[in-house]
């Protein structure tokens, strides 16, 4: 006989939650449309930027500007994801840059307290940017000194970008789709127009010493939604992502494996691609006359391809639905997030689908060795509300949380060699390497 404990069990995981759907803030359509993806820097409090705004978000639907671009200054278009930095500041990339006509684009900083200024203006068609392992700002763009299209790297405590360039006339990293992707520490994927200059893709490899490598071409004419999926500099063998016709994978081999490939009546994504808390694949389809004109809305597949599911469609919540701007993210509540744009304007929506609420995870050290009094920074995942840090088991007294994946802490007295624990909102997770004394 069966214990009904288990039937209890069994039946209830056979019970999936049903898909909530709020939609948090919306935006009249004479403001144009959402083009940044949502960062999280606290739990419940997200960041991101509509036309020229900067506003905070809130998970109940609280909405405040907080600062706001000079398009005489600052440019306008803002693209990409605000990055929380481990220095305190908000990061961004603009299309324009409003002191230099010569330049399109420029990389901004926000304060907490709403003041904005440009870090650079060095280089035209900047990219999103991210920040990596060890501290500093990668991004693309195009050198107009010396005509040379490459990466560029800004260090945080240097304030300066150095930039990594390739001859003039190399199509690669002239317009990324999506920020670079950190597969290992300085180690880098992107998709990107091909050498060929012939409207083609390629996934390549971007190494911190500038050598760089094709790692597989997408098929002719399928145009990139968004950027590749994976876990930062995790050595993840394989990341994701997707184009208008197809959901693939692929590896720093070249190991490219259609996952999912999209009716032709369907609509599809332009968007990037999510790994949420379940294993699962998620993102969201648009509609046109061009590129598909099913109904759009949020889907759902497995990492393997199987199980291909619309989880949510867009319907009265937003009339006249047309496409996703930007990438959705996951919560540390577990829900999804993200933004839609509309012939009728543009809106910020949360969908509770009972995920996991994403567990912690602390990984890199930078630096991995110091004294008592230093500051180490710690990088990882879903790091956001750290309660408490620890060096081989010695609790340090000064620490805060930078964004959703970084600690700092100071080493504090007694500590010894070990590993650092981290305490966050979702649970604890120790560092695999050491950090050494002196």
């Amino acid at each position: 006989m069966v214990p009904r404990a288990l039937l209890l069990l069994s039946c209830c995981s056979l019970v999936a939650a049903q898909p909530v759907f709020k939609t948090l803030h919306t935006f009249p359509n004479s403001s144009g449309p959402v083009q940044c993806t949502l960062t999280e820097v606290n739990p419940g409090e997200f960041v991101g930027c509509h036309g020229g705004e900067i506003f905070r978000l809130t998970s109940a639907g609280g909405f405040t500007v907080f600062a706001a671009l000079s398009s005489s200054v600052e440019g306008t278009g803002p693209i990409g994801q605000l990055v929380a930095a481990s220095d305190g500041l908000l990061y961004g990339s603009t299309v324009s840059d409003g002191r230099n006509p010569a330049i399109s684009g420029t990389t901004f900083a926000v304060s907490p307290s709403g003041s904005v200024g440009v870090v650079s203006d060095s280089y035209s068609y900047p990219s999103a940017l991210i920040e990596g392992a060890y501290g500093n700002l990668y991004g693309s763009g195009f050198d107009g000194v010396s005509a040379y299209y490459g990466a560029f790297s800004f260090s945080l405590a240097a304030r300066s970008p150095s930039f990594y360039g390739l001859p003039a006339g190399t199509f690669v990293l002239a317009h990324p789709q999506g920020p670079l992707l950190e597969v290992l520490p300085d180690v880098f994927m992107a998709v990107e127009p091909d050498p060929s200059g012939q409207g083609n893709y390629s996934i390549d490899e971007i190494e911190y010493s500038v050598v760089i490598s094709t790692i597989t071409p997408l098929l002719p004419g399928e145009f990139p939604a968004g950027g590749l999926a994976g876990f930062p500099a995790s050595g993840a063998a394989t990341v994701y992502g997707a184009t208008q016709l197809r959901i693939f994978s692929t590896t720093l081999h070249g190991d490219f494996r259609t996952l999912y490939t999209f009716p032709a009546d369907s609509a599809v994504p332009q968007a990037g691609i999510l790994i949420a808390s379940d294993g699962n694949l998620y993102g969201t389809t648009t509609r046109s006359q061009s590129i598909g004109n099913g109904p759009a809305g949020i889907f759902r597949v497995g990492a393997d391809g199987s199980g291909f599911e619309v989880v949510h469609s867009f319907g009265s919540e937003f009339a006249g639905f047309e496409g996703a701007g930007a990438s959705m993210i996951q919560g540390s509540d577990g829900k999804l997030y993200g933004a839609v744009n509309s012939s009728v304007g543009a809106g910020l929506f949360s969908l509770d689908l009972g995920l996991p609420k994403p567990a912690p995870l602390a990984e890199f050290l930078e630096p991995t060795y110091g004294s008592v009094g230093s500051a180490v920074l710690i990088t990882g995942q879903n790091l956001l509300g750290v309660q408490a840090v620890s060096f081989n088991g010695t609790p340090a007294a000064h620490f805060i949380g930078r964004g959703p994946d970084r600690v700092l802490a100071v080493v504090p007295p007694g500590a010894t060699s070990g590993p650092i624990t981290v305490t966050a909102t979702n649970g604890v997770s120790t560092t695999g390497a050491s950090f050494t004394i002196d």
